[in-house]
């Protein structure tokens, strides 16, 4: 399955450099051949590097980072044995910088000076490959659905998306002209083309994305390689590779539209060795023994997860999405996301958002024809700033009595930033309405059966009768939580309440 890329086999050249008077001056220097995989093999392990490596580890990745031709290590006094695990740890860990080619290693008597980073490609080059990479993978993980909670899922959707993206670079593995490329992450993501170690390397990536630990593990007898990915502290063996459908005879891969396999998806150390075509004389060797998913019947993810209005932060289940308050409010352009994909559900609403959204919905024509950079405060109160996304909103809401403002020590105060709560939100909207709302005693029994209910302020009380009778304001868990911050999406479902049950224009 060509594990080994010619860049791997590719050795780190260590020469010694002439010195006094370790090394006579005019004596031919010894070239010492070191190969990776042999590194990566026995240095596998994070656990087995000691201080001095991984800090000459952190200083080497961030050598490649910047594209350096070069580090001086005289200062770690380090062993040729330390920075070939550094080297080995970088290569295993870091699958983002996959351009880096060969390393020499200077050193004095097996006491490192300086090394010499080589690139695969130009540094010009190199810079646009990152961009793509990373876009790659921003992509990959819109797979990755957004309420998904099983690291399982998690995984499942990442293999489907490496099998269906990418395809076995059959024609140079028979040929025997395998690109630098086909053994990285960047080959498989990008260029969608690879060998099994571009697989490996490429789901190692995602799932640290996710939060989900792995390994590549390789066999020198096979010539292949593959994961062990770790769940909820059980080790399962994934093969991505092999669930690729591709045929040998032809060369001709699966592609997108072949199902999915599962055969070497979440198994034991057992059935890995015995399953298909068989694996075996694997390096490292984590124990697998968890059994439970091996005729698991997985789900197939064939496409990006969509969020409701490609907002991330929420799922199809929440109870602001299922009862339509972000539908409404989303599409009639009452309350925006934060960002592209953020909506922010859960944060408060605060009370100059408030006003910006009744503006939005009451005067749609003034506030769509707003300019904030020529509004000034009209309010009368100090605490408005003028020209700001909010001031018109704010002028108007004053103006319309919406909101009266705050009663404080320095007089009274329009408090933008303070959130919401949820007494004021139903005073607020029902000022809006001249419809006539008459409480009976139901009502007022269930007021008072609320365990909070005397939490509520004395100007708010008939307001919160009033809301409770029509249905505005819904109490959860025996509590009507009056003096809370009213969240985003609870401001949002207050609305709606409001515009479906006053006659609010």
């Amino acid at each position: 399955m060509s594990r080994l890329p010619s860049r791997f086999v590719l050795a780190i050249m260590l020469l010694l450099a002439c010195a006094q008077p370790a090394i006579a001056c005019g004596q031919t220097p010894q070239a010492e051949i070191v190969i990776l995989r042999d590194l990566a093999a026995r240095e596998g392990s994070i656990e087995m590097l000691d201080t001095k490596e991984e800090q000459l580890a952190r200083a080497i990745a961030q050598g490649v980072d910047a594209l350096q031709d070069g580090l001086d290590l005289s200062s770690y006094g380090a062993t040729l044995e330390q920075v070939h695990s550094a080297i080995a740890l970088v290569r295993n860990t870091r699958h983002d910088l996959f351009y880096l080619g060969t390393v020499t290693i200077w050193h004095i008597d097996g006491a490192v000076t300086n090394i010499e980073l080589h690139y695969d490609w130009p540094t010009s080059q190199i810079q646009t490959m990152r961009t793509e990479l990373a876009a790659a993978v921003d992509e990959a993980l819109t797979w990755v659905g957004y309420n998904m909670e099983s690291d399982y899922d998690k995984a499942k959707a990442l293999h489907d998306y490496l099998v269906r993206t990418c395809v076995y670079d059959y024609h140079n593995y028979a040929a025997g002209t395998i690109p630098a490329e086909s053994y990285t992450a960047y080959g498989t993501l990008v260029l969608g083309r690879a060998v099994c170690n571009g697989y490996a390397e490429a789901y190692e990536y995602l799932l640290e994305q996710v939060g989900i630990d792995s390994t590549i593990v390789s066999s020198d007898a096979m010539n292949h390689a593959w994961n062990v990915v770790t769940i909820y502290g059980n080790n399962y063996h994934v093969d991505v590779t092999w669930d690729d459908p591709v045929s040998f005879s032809t060369g001709q891969d699966g592609g997108f539209h072949d199902a999915v396999e599962t055969t070497y998806f979440m198994l034991s150390d057992a059935t890995m060795r015995t399953r298909g075509r068989g694996h075996h004389d694997w390096t490292p060797t984590p124990s697998c023994t968890d059994t439970r998913y091996e005729n698991w019947r997985w789900v197939s993810y064939d496409g990006p997860v969509e969020p409701p209005y490609r907002f991330r932060d929420m799922t199809a289940d929440d109870w602001f999405v299922t009862s339509g308050v972000i539908e409404y409010v989303v599409e009639h352009g009452l309350i925006l996301g934060v960002s592209e994909t953020r909506f922010a559900p859960n944060d408060p609403l605060t009370r100059a958002q408030f006003a910006t959204i009744m503006w939005r919905y009451l005067e749609p024509t003034a506030s769509a024809a707003y300019r904030q950079e020529n509004t000034v405060n009209e309010t009368g109160m100090p605490d408005v700033e003028s020209r700001q996304w909010y001031t018109g909103a704010a002028n108007w809401a004053i103006e319309s009595g919406l909101i009266a403002g705050v009663d404080t020590a320095e007089g009274r105060r329009f408090k933008p930033n303070d959130p919401v709560t949820r007494e004021q939100i139903v005073v607020m909207l029902l000022r809006m309405t001249d419809t006539e709302i008459d409480v009976d005693r139901d009502t007022q029994a269930l007021f008072d059966s609320y365990a909070d209910s005397a939490g509520t302020s004395s100007w708010a009380r008939g307001s919160m009768l009033e809301s409770l009778e029509i249905g505005l304001i819904v109490g959860s868990g025996g509590r009507l939580r009056p003096q809370d911050p009213c969240t985003r999406a609870e401001g949002g479902a207050f609305i709606v309440r409001a515009i479906e049950e006053l006659a609010i224009i």
